[in-house]
């Protein structure tokens, strides 16, 4: 798909799309940018509506999340894991760059923080479970690493997010 391609679909000049984007590399980041911000913030947000029903800690409860909603939403996990590899999403941007964008993203991080740990030790830590999850995921769903979708979801949270204890 080239940039005419772009500007014709979306009925805009061409000069309007360079005013918002330098290149097609950087709307592909921006679109991939904004779903993970959603994406997260969703996780965030749904985690703690569950703390109240389940034993496990707010990051936890995220993690299990990113999972369910992973093999739930294949697509969209192709998406993050490609647009990862492609370098339009930082593999080690830290989540504490998001603050400006996920409202409650602060408030989660302390939750999480264990008091030995920084805020931003624990932001590095969520970011590394975050693709280590999205990376495994998509392992075990593209390359069909497991024949049981809940064995391959179970093997995927003990071993990932049991690195948050």
């Amino acid at each position: 798909t080239s940039i005419n391609d772009i500007t014709r679909s979306s009925n805009i000049a061409k000069g309007t799309f360079y005013t918002y984007f330098k290149d097609k590399n950087d709307l592909i980041y921006q679109i991939a940018k904004k779903e993970q911000i959603i994406s997260f913030q969703s996780f965030i947000t749904t985690a703690k509506e569950h703390l109240c029903t389940c034993d496990h800690t707010w990051c936890h409860e995220v993690g299990v999340l990113m999972i369910d909603e992973f093999f739930e939403h294949p697509d969209f996990l192709r998406f993050i894991y490609q647009s990862m590899l492609a370098g339009y999403l930082p593999k080690y941007s830290n989540l504490l760059n998001y603050s400006q964008h996920i409202p409650i993203l602060e408030e989660f991080l302390v939750s999480c923080k264990k008091p030995e740990d920084t805020l931003e030790q624990t932001a590095h830590k969520l970011t590394i479970v975050y693709q280590m999850v999205t990376f495994s995921c998509f392992s075990a769903h593209y390359i069909n690493m497991y024949e049981d979708k809940e064995q391959a979801k179970q093997y995927i949270r003990e071993h990932t997010l049991g690195l948050l204890n």
